[in-house]
């Protein structure tokens, strides 16, 4: 039954003071389970922090250019709310750098000027209904989704 040696079975969380024993007599243990489970070309970038924060700032970047394009309207009208004026061209980036840019939303609330990461989510959640409600907005945020999460062309 040993496929090889020095390998233990777990089978039972009652085992994990076992499990524990077999990390610390492979310092490479972590490593191996990556390259086991995570092929080489799908390892995330994720791991390092300053580079998700890159990516997801380049994402974010390509969000703003595109819904600009789409909504005809300049960058900077997307990142300043005006209190009590409707700004969907804003709600659909907010909800696309949260979709796709992998940022924290105290990270994106930084990005678009938002003084908390609640109010992120609350547009978000704004946002899904106006989804429900108006088409021209879904067609819109299916064709800027698309475009920024195939990467650059």
């Amino acid at each position: 039954m040993d496929r090889g040696a020095g390998r233990r079975k777990i089978y039972l969380i009652d085992d994990y003071d076992m499990f524990l024993e077999a990390v610390k007599e492979n310092p490479d243990f972590r490593d191996q389970i990556k390259e086991k489970y995570m092929p080489a070309d799908q390892k995330p970038d994720t791991e390092i922090p300053e580079k998700r924060q890159a990516a997801g700032l380049a994402i974010t970047e390509r969000i703003l250019t595109e819904t600009s394009k789409s909504f005809s309207q300049p960058g900077q009208a997307i990142l300043k709310s005006i209190r009590g004026e409707h700004n969907p061209a804003r709600l659909l980036a907010l909800s696309l750098s949260r979709e796709l840019s992998g940022l924290r939303l105290s990270e994106i609330a930084q990005i678009f000027q938002i003084r908390s990461y609640r109010t992120v989510a609350a547009g978000c959640c704004r946002f899904k209904k106006l989804l429900q409600e108006n088409t021209e907005i879904k067609k819109r945020h299916a064709k800027i989704h698309l475009t920024c999460s195939q990467g650059k062309t």
